[in-house]
């Protein structure tokens, strides 16, 4: 993959770490219930490391939850008893990193929900409209999702969609998402989910409206989509926002026919098939630059909803930090150690249990690891 479009950077500024060598991670006991409360977590780590591994050196993921960005490393729980470290570098790479795609879609879920009620509240109508085309095996992954985008681009703004949604509907907002599967016979599938805020609720998809999402699809070269599979209403929108990113945090778990980029990772994590690493870095140069989330213009204003980019959206709130606590400091060479061992997911996890003790506790025991493992 080329590294111009892999969003490489040095380092984050101000770091002092390189990513460090592989070493098998800290476990915590299996029958605790730390473990079966936050396996979750130890996951979502464990993947960061795997993707580490194969993206390109320089790559901001490579660095996140990594590299301290200043002196200080400050371990911290908010009012809501949610574990955080404050000053590191978080990539907030909502595509590529596990563990920041976790925090950035928890955030997005909740203002989703919230544009919801409010609109409900309001008198209005939600209905879902997936997008999709017809695709191949041999599709190329990156020409397909440009070519998407452009074709809902020209349907969005020629004057049929415009009369039909806005005018007979009259749709105020709407937010889009874009998703991405894989399976084996007809390969990469992305597609667009579209959740429509309208005053008259959208019973069907008028034939005007099929036909010209399949003129679109056609006119920009993808392969025209029938009437049954092009466009798809539903308007069980709450069950598809609340479960909205859970199929691309893997869970261990892809669809019965098809899997995520993150359930790629995994594959290649547990089996070492060098397939499954090429189709991960050809999902993250697929989706370079492209927001997982848009709201249409003014939505986010009218809604009450806070303009928070995915980088942001990676961090707690500045009013969770604001009332957090902290726990206690963690210095550069405790640091060191813990990202040694692969730590930070028990260190995330004892902060939620014991507190400050439960942190002492997980640093000596690194600390004695280290030792035996210098003199073995």
């Amino acid at each position: 993959m080329a590294s111009t479009s892999s969003d490489l950077v040095n380092s984050c500024e101000g770091s002092s770490f390189a990513v460090g060598e592989v070493v098998p991670p800290l476990e915590l006991g299996k029958s605790t219930s730390i473990a079966a409360k936050f396996a979750g977590r130890a996951e979502r780590f464990r993947l960061q490391a795997i993707a580490s591994q194969i993206l390109p050196d320089g790559h901001r993921t490579r660095s996140c939850f990594h590299v301290p960005v200043s002196g200080k490393i400050e371990a911290r729980l908010t009012f809501k008893a949610v574990a955080y470290l404050d000053g590191l570098c978080l990539c907030g790479k909502v595509w590529v990193c596990p563990v920041c795609l976790h925090q950035i879609m928890s955030r997005r879920r909740l203002e989703v929900i919230q544009v919801n009620k409010v609109a409900r509240g309001r008198g209005q109508h939600v209905a879902m409209v997936t997008w999709t085309y017809r695709h191949r095996l041999a599709d190329d992954f990156g020409l397909g999702v440009r070519r998407l985008r452009e074709a809902h681009r020209l349907t969005v703004s020629h004057r049929t969609y415009k009369e039909l949604f806005k005018a007979q509907f009259g749709v105020l907002h709407s937010i889009l998402a874009m998703e991405a599967t894989r399976g084996d016979v007809n390969g990469w599938h992305p597609h667009f989910h579209k959740l429509h805020y309208s005053t008259v609720k959208i019973t069907e998809i008028p034939e005007a409206l099929h036909r010209l999402w399949a003129d679109s699809c056609q006119a920009v070269g993808l392969r025209r989509p029938d009437r049954e599979h092009g466009l798809v209403l539903t308007h069980d929108a709450d069950a598809y926002v609340a479960k909205w990113g859970f199929a691309e945090e893997v869970t261990g778990q892809a669809h019965k026919k098809s899997e995520t980029a993150l359930s790629l990772l995994a594959r290649f994590a547990d089996t070492g098939d060098r397939e499954c690493a090429r189709l991960f870095l050809e999902y993250v140069e697929a989706t370079y630059g492209i927001h997982q989330l848009q709201f249409s213009r003014g939505a986010k204003a009218d809604y009450g909803i806070a303009q928070v980019t995915d980088q942001q959206a990676s961090h707690v709130s500045d009013e969770e930090r604001e009332s957090s606590i902290l726990l206690r400091r963690i210095s550069l060479p405790e640091w060191y150690l813990i990202t040694k061992f692969r730590a930070q997911p028990a260190l995330l996890d004892v902060m939620q249990e014991k507190g400050e003790p439960g942190i002492r506790e997980l640093i000596e025991d690194l600390q004695r690891r280290n030792t035996r493992t210098f003199f073995s």
